[in-house]
């Protein structure tokens, strides 16, 4: 068996009976009828030190005997009279505790009868939900402290599944498979913490803890582990203080995890459990059973041979079309029959199958893909159990068991977004605002949804949409005023009120938008940082570099012949023209990447090969003349910031790597031999005659060798 095969199998049963909660993807119901499938889970709570006040150990044995349903989920309470550490009283890595779990496997169409003992070693892990990573990113120590990056980011599917639940501690283990790692989180949450999928718990319970086997939020994957059924058993223990990880320079050991009463007493610590389900009353849950719409109540799927199956093939007679004649994979295609949710009907996939429901057949089969209870048809028991703990000496005998949790399951919430087209925008231009409502692990819109819009600002108003098949919806407005609009989406889905806010700041023109309002620089250096939203090209303005749609105007005018250097960050171009009139210019330079005339060369690059492109143009500016600088966004409704720069650049410097070298030289040397612009070689032309010879590679050298004191044009 491969660790490929263990694992995948387990992402859709979720082997997670340790000491929590096991989470269940389905849309559960209650008032289950009576049946003949059995479900009645053991659990017993011990601990090292019973004394009052004490930081003890505890152990916790889960064990479900066959031929019970095996477990859909689970919730395990700690009484509220104990005290867990918070995650910042506790180092990130520090040990925390052991698992080691019997899992009962059916391995490659076979029978339910091979055991496989799973260990891990839990961590404490942080609990800082809004620094997230995908589970199977984070099983790798990226940045060498140690510890993996689940440790110390948040695993994201969590934020899916428990969705705006701050917890106070999280323990985190992995562990290697056949080669493959298994991942593990407890999550432990305040008493009365309201979870998704479950009834609303009583806070007098104590505190839930969540944990999860691998993403649960994931696909099926075809493996050859067919099955996971009961008996399965599960031993936990839990530190009363830390253990130190020697795989960390910290010495983490020490800390307090958990903490007795202070007062003795007898403890009530419960688990809330649910049998899987079971469509056909035959006393097979139906991930255990290939039929699960036909009763088979002559076969035993923990069997190697048994009745109800005569050719042996894991499709029991009920369902087989041909029962007399040995097809381990019936439909054709390529999973097996007791791994196949659809064992008669074809897969759309070769590798993944999907249980929308989490009810053990597949959506492409089922009667109801998105209701585990088929309006009522199908069955599953619901049980609690409680281990009484006595800590120090009590007065009394032991109390009654605590109430079952009743009740409706509460809904996970869909996921909301609202975003705008544009955080800036011109004044007078329409802005639209997107609303998208949407199952939070399917992913898939919710149609017909009422969305409401709110604008309250600079430009107030209403709006209304619907969303469509993809659960998406629009609103656009425009705003006739300059400043800040406050946009507050909000949606109702089955009494769950959804809200975001999204912001809109609407800008006048800048003051140097139009050519005659050019800002001037005065010297050099030069650097102007500014947002060019609401500014737009005048009529007659040039758009060589390339088509101009928002645009600002600089001018600069040398007192002596200056080889310059302009550099544009941000997302942009800029030109150099000369002349007099709007309608006159003349292109000297285009900041684009290309080469306009021989007077100018651009580069593209950035800053340190990190952050926003810089786009960098060299040219020689004649002494006198007035030189016009357009930068250019090309994009309406352009967002952020540009800087412009115009400084001096290093004459000689033919390559335009700041720095001057018999490699310039070499440089013009091959311009004149061959013609063509090679290199950046604007810097060459030491006599700024618009031309390059033998003379400048001269220059050039002799400035190199210190044989020149001239900074300028020869």
């Amino acid at each position: 068996m491969t660790a490929d095969e263990f694992v995948s199998r387990l992402r859709y049963v979720g082997l997670v009976a340790l000491t929590a909660i096991a989470v269940s993807l389905a849309l559960w119901s209650q008032g289950e009828r009576v049946s003949a499938t059995s479900f009645a889970p053991t659990y017993q709570v011990t601990m090292a030190d019973a004394t009052p006040g004490a930081s003890s150990a505890i152990s916790f044995e889960f064990n479900v005997a066959a031929p019970d349903a095996n477990f859909q989920s689970l919730v395990t309470f700690v009484p509220g009279s104990f005290s867990f550490a918070g995650d910042d009283a506790v180092p990130d890595g520090a040990l925390t505790g052991t698992i080691e779990a019997d899992a009962t496997l059916g391995l490659i169409n076979g029978a339910c009868n091979s055991v496989l003992t799973v260990p891990f070693e839990l961590m404490d892990a942080t609990t800082d939900i809004t620094s997230t990573i995908p589970l199977y990113s984070g099983l790798v120590d990226f940045d060498g402290d140690g510890l993996v990056e689940n440790v110390t980011r948040y695993p994201s599917f969590l934020t899916l599944i428990a969705p705006d639940l701050q917890p106070i501690q999280r323990l985190y283990g992995q562990s290697l498979v056949a080669g493959l790692w298994a991942p593990v989180n407890f999550v432990v949450f305040e008493p009365g913490a309201r979870i998704p999928l479950f009834p609303e718990f009583d806070e007098s319970l104590g505190y839930p803890i969540l944990i999860t086997l691998l993403d649960p939020t994931a696909p099926i994957e075809n493996s050859s582990i067919s099955d996971f059924c009961s008996p399965i058993l599960t031993t936990t223990e839990l530190f009363g203080l830390s253990e130190d990880n020697p795989s960390t320079a910290e010495n983490e050991g020490g800390s307090v995890l958990l903490t007795n009463p202070d007062e003795s007493g007898h403890y009530a610590w419960t688990i809330f459990a649910r049998g899987q389900w079971d469509a056909d009353d035959d006393g097979i849950e139906n991930q255990l059973d290939s039929c699960p719409y036909d009763a088979d109540p002559n076969w035993d799927p923990r069997a190697n041979t048994s009745p109800g199956d005569a050719d042996s093939d894991g499709l029991p007679g009920s369902c087989d079309p041909n029962d007399s004649s040995t097809n381990f994979d019936q439909d054709g295609d390529g999973w097996l029959n007791r791994l196949d949710l659809c064992p008669t009907l074809v897969n759309s996939s070769s590798f993944f199958m999907f249980d929308a429901d989490n009810d053990g057949v597949g959506d492409e089969c089922d009667r109801a893909p998105n209701d585990a209870s088929d309006g009522g048809l199908s069955h599953r028991h619901q049980v609690c159990v409680t281990s009484f703990v006595t800590i120090g000496s009590p007065v009394g005998g032991q109390p009654d068991d605590p109430a079952c949790p009743e009740g409706p399951d509460l809904s996970l919430p869909p996921r909301f977004s609202a975003f705008a087209d544009t955080p800036f925008a011109a004044v007078g231009d329409e802005v639209t605002v997107t609303a998208r409502v949407e199952d939070r692990l399917t992913s898939q819109g919710l149609e017909g949804v009422d969305v409401g819009f709110e604008v309250t600002g600079a430009n107030p108003g209403v709006g209304v949409c619907v969303t469509d098949l993809f659960g998406a919806c629009a609103f656009s407005y425009t705003g006739l005023n300059p400043g800040i609009d406050t946009i507050d989406v909000s949606a109702s889905v089955d009494g769950v009120e959804l809200s975001e806010s999204v912001g809109v700041e609407w800008v006048v023109p800048p003051p140097n938008d139009d050519f005659a309002d050019a800002t001037l620089i005065p010297g050099l250096p030069y650097e102007h940082e500014q947002v060019i939203v609401g500014a737009g090209p005048q009529e007659g303005e040039p758009s060589a570099c390339p088509s101009a749609q928002q645009t600002v105007w600089f001018n600069f005018t040398p007192d002596v012949d200056t080889f310059v250097q302009s550099r544009l960050t941000g997302s942009g171009t800029a030109a150099i023209y000369r002349g007099d009139d709007l309608d006159e210019l003349e292109l000297i330079e285009c900041q684009g990447g290309q080469v306009i005339s021989s007077t100018g060369t651009t580069a593209v690059g950035s800053a340190n090969g990190l952050g926003p492109p810089v786009l960098v143009a060299y040219a020689l500016l004649e002494a006198g003349v007035t030189y016009h600088f357009q930068v250019t966004v090309t994009g309406s409704g352009f967002v952020g910031n540009v800087t412009f720069e115009l400084v001096e650049g290093t004459l000689g410097d033919a390559s335009c790597d700041g720095t001057i070298a018999a490699t310039d030289a070499l440089l013009v040397l091959t311009q004149v031999a061959f013609g063509g612009a090679f290199g950046c070689i604007a810097g060459g032309d030491m006599n700024c005659d618009g031309a390059w010879s033998a003379t400048d590679a001269l220059e050039i050298l002799r400035r190199v060798a210190g044989l020149s004191s001239k900074t300028g044009c020869v």
